[in-house]
């Protein structure tokens, strides 16, 4: 396993709205949630995807004769100045189902204020569990496409945003659909450690907190989730991987316990997050606003 080296820039991604037909985060499991494609729950609504032993893992994993393993390795991930790629390391595939041999890199954002590779900095959008995430919303690979099959629904996924449920329809789910791929979405695939602390081009601070700073709820109280528990770290490398944003970074793509979301209104959804949106309070968990969330130590505002 060769040590994380740095590279240019592969434009990052995001996921903002990962989950754009999210159910409301109420910690309790994939069972009728949005990730419940067995045909019971909301996830497969306007697509006519079931599974025939109403199975709810098989579309995301494999006990058996997976599509990839841990131990496969990406050094093919393009820069934005269009030189050699500089990043080698696991690719993390828990017994997955689904086909990753020919995933692309998607167009990823960047910004006056936020470019890694003019900091030399390492920027992966498929790093983690990223990559996962978007065997589904990549808005090419059909949700039925899992467990050998091949797909029998002829769905076109979208990358849309109407109104506050995030999504323009049950089809827009293809969050890194073309053409501006992850471009126009919160960049995921950076080292948080690399911009705590430090400043952009333009001398202005990136303004993050703490990684100690824990999400908080509806009600305002602490999670036992902090910005360290969601980052990534490669199980087989995890000194010198460590510490990524990824997708999982804000969504429990299982809707576990950790979920402390609980939508405010009934046409607001929970979208799968560690942290309320109520005062904006999740997206203040990482970025510093002084005088909104917090004090540097993390604590809420009352």
């Amino acid at each position: 396993m060769k040590k994380l080296a740095v590279v240019a820039a592969v434009a990052g991604l995001a996921i903002g709205a990962a989950v754009a037909q999210g159910a409301d985060s109420t910690g309790k499991g994939i069972v009728g949630s949005v990730h419940d494609l067995s045909g019971r729950g909301t996830g497969a609504s306007g697509y006519n995807v079931s599974d025939p032993g109403q199975r709810i893992c098989a579309f995301c994993h494999s006990p058996h004769h997976s599509a990839n393993t841990n131990l496969e390795q990406s050094d093919t991930v393009a820069n934005l100045d269009g030189t050699a790629a500089g990043t080698t390391y696991n690719i993390y595939a828990p017994l997955w189902s689904r086909d990753m041999s020919n995933q692309k890199v998607p167009d990823a954002y960047v910004s006056q204020t936020f470019n890694p590779s003019s900091l030399g900095k390492p920027y992966d959008p498929l790093i983690g569990p990223s990559r996962l995430c978007l065997t589904c919303h990549d808005g090419t690979i059909a949700l039925d496409s899992y467990y050998g099959n091949k797909s029998m629904v002829a769905v076109q996924t979208f990358d849309e945003f109407n109104g506050p449920e995030g999504g323009g329809g049950v089809k827009s789910i293809g969050i890194a659909a073309d053409p501006k791929g992850l471009s126009n979405d919160h960049p995921i695939g950076m080292r948080y450690s690399d911009f705590l602390g430090a400043k952009d081009e333009n001398d202005t601070p990136y303004e993050l907190m703490p990684t100690s700073t824990n999400f908080v709820d509806t009600t305002n109280t602490k999670t036992a989730w902090t910005v360290q528990s969601v980052l990534y770290r490669d199980p087989m490398d995890s000194t010198n991987v460590k510490d990524f944003v990824t997708c999982a970074s804000c969504h429990d793509v299982h809707n576990g316990n950790a979920v402390g979301n609980k939508a405010p209104a009934s046409n607001m959804r929970g979208f799968l997050l560690y942290g309320s949106q109520v005062n904006s309070a999740f997206c203040l968990t990482c970025h510093n606003k002084n005088g909104l969330q917090g004090v540097p130590d993390g604590t809420p505002t009352k």
